[in-house]
């Protein structure tokens, strides 16, 4: 862990809406202002900035925690597609985003740009999701 780091210092603590973890991996819901149900977070708990500082074992667990997360919004929600992705510049630590999208109107890179900038509508999905799974969360 590095100070400094926003991923690292939000895994010191009790991990906000937290949907899996395991030795080497956390998933995680994104914050409500994305307005996007089933936004994930898949975040190495290393401290990794470039590819190649990934030890092979924690690499080889990344497919858990990608299946992990699918399987948590497939068994919740009905996106008509998923989207993955990871840029790291903001927040250099390496880390996934896992982007549902529920409508046709708007798709691919013009879609991921309104998610990842919290500009998505807000839409009865989105008005009543957190409600309903706040619950579902692990503590």
């Amino acid at each position: 862990m590095i100070n400094d780091c926003k991923i690292c210092e939000i895994h010191k603590s009790a991990i906000p809406f937290l949907v899996y973890e395991d030795h080497d991996w956390i998933v995680r819901h994104s914050e409500r202002a994305k307005n996007c149900p089933g936004y994930l977070y898949l975040e190495p708990k290393l401290h990794v900035t470039m590819y190649p500082d990934f030890p092979g074992t924690v690499m080889s667990g990344i497919g858990n925690a990608l299946k992990a997360g699918t399987d948590w919004i497939y068994g919740r929600l009905k996106p008509e597609k998923i989207y993955t992705l990871t840029i790291s510049e903001v927040v250099p630590h390496i880390h996934f985003h896992i982007v549902p999208r529920y409508s046709s109107e708007v798709k691919g890179l013009e879609y991921l740009a309104l998610a990842l900038n919290s500009k998505l509508a807000e839409t009865e999905l989105t008005k009543n999701f957190f409600q309903k799974v706040s619950g579902e969360f692990i503590s």
